[in-house]
Parts: C-alpha cells; structure tokens; sequence
C-alpha cells in the first residue's frame, strides 16, 4: 500500500500485510491547502478510507484538507482477498503553510525595498508564491490589487499596471516610493489571507539610457 503527496510531503509504503515503513520526516500535510493523496492497496478485494478533511476525487486518489490539531489520522478499513478484514490508522503531522509573498516580475521585497527602474516597472506582472524552498505547487493567478502612489489609491483588475498607473509612475521623481498591496487570488486558499500579506514597497531608481 502506498500514500503519496507532493514530493516533500508524503511517502508511505506497505510491504506487507502487517508492516509499513515510513520515510523520516516525510509524514507532513499542509494545514489550509488540498493536499493531494494517492492510496493503493493491492491484492485486496476493497478498502475504504476515511479522515476529517479527506474527499476522494478518483479511484486511488484524493485530496486531504486539514483542520485544527498537530496532527491527523486516516483510517483504512481493508477487505482482503480470503475475506477477512484489517483496519490500520495512518498518522500525518500537519503543518503550517508558509506566509505567501505578492511579487512584481518574480521579485518580492520580504522585509526591504525593491529598486526598481521606470522601464522595468513598464509592462511589470504581479504574482503570488510561496518562498522559493516550498514545494507545494499551486497556479495562483492575480485578479486585482491596489498601488498607493501619493494621495491615491488605486484598484487595479488582472495582474498588470493600468495606463493610468503608469503615467503616474512615470511622472515620479527618481527616489520616489509607492506601495502594492491586497491581492486578490483565483484560488481561496483557506488559511491564507492575502490581504495580510505584506505589501510589496518600490523605489524608483535611474536607468540612465531611459531617464533622461
């Protein structure tokens, strides 16, 4: 029998009737997110599984969404070939996800300033990630933000800057400062809120072939 999540997560094996063995410090689902899980069972005539947060989404596969606790257990309940039955509790440590960081062309400023050029912000893309060690794959998409320049706030749809914001970057002075913040994600991810997520802070700088 095997469990598999993502490539850091999850990686449980059955050898036997009786024996699992389990990779050290590979038992982890990520609390908030749908962990995808994969069971198989062979030489079985059927098994059920079940856990709080667990769905099945096909045969073999499912997706686990944790709760409260430090832990969580899924349970299976096995029919096997000569009809007698086995139960067996399968325990996974849940984690924390990490915060999520708004980026701008794959940068984020995580505690510090992002210098960036006028041209450089021309044409720009915002994005949402987990820090670059997480492995946990998710395609968040930008549906809208708001860019504070001076005395306006702006809410922008999609994931690029509006001719009206560029204009009014454009029209900063080198050395000037504005801020991005509350994003808003395609995806709902749970426990994550982005707008709490810490606001990505620029300042322009001179390129000196395009600020003259």
């Amino acid at each position: 029998m095997s469990f598999y999540g993502q490539n850091d997560t999850i990686s449980v094996v059955k050898t036997s009737n009786s024996s699992v063995v389990s990779a050290d410090k590979m038992n982890v689902v990520y609390r908030g997110l749908p962990n995808p899980i994969s069971i198989a069972v062979p030489n079985c005539k059927s098994f059920t599984a079940t856990a709080q947060g667990l769905s099945k989404v096909s045969e073999g596969k499912y997706i686990l969404i944790p709760g409260s606790g430090i832990e969580t257990i899924i349970i299976l309940e096995i029919i096997l070939n000569d009809g007698s039955s086995i139960k067996e509790e399968h325990k996974f440590r849940i984690k924390n996800i990490p915060l999520l960081y708004g980026k701008i062309n794959g940068l984020n400023c995580n505690k510090s300033i992002l210098l960036m050029t006028k041209k450089e912000l021309i044409g720009a893309e915002l994005s949402i990630g987990f820090p670059n060690d997480f492995a946990y794959d998710l395609s968040f998409e930008i549906k809208q933000f708001t860019v504070s320049i001076k005395d306006k706030k702006l809410i922008i749809e999609g994931d690029k800057f509006t001719n009206e914001v560029v204009d009014l970057i454009n029209k900063l002075p080198i050395n000037s400062r504005f801020t991005i913040t509350d994003f808003k994600s395609n995806i709902d991810c749970f426990s994550c809120n982005l707008k709490t997520f810490k606001s990505i802070e620029i300042m322009i700088v001179k390129n000196d072939e395009f600020d003259k």
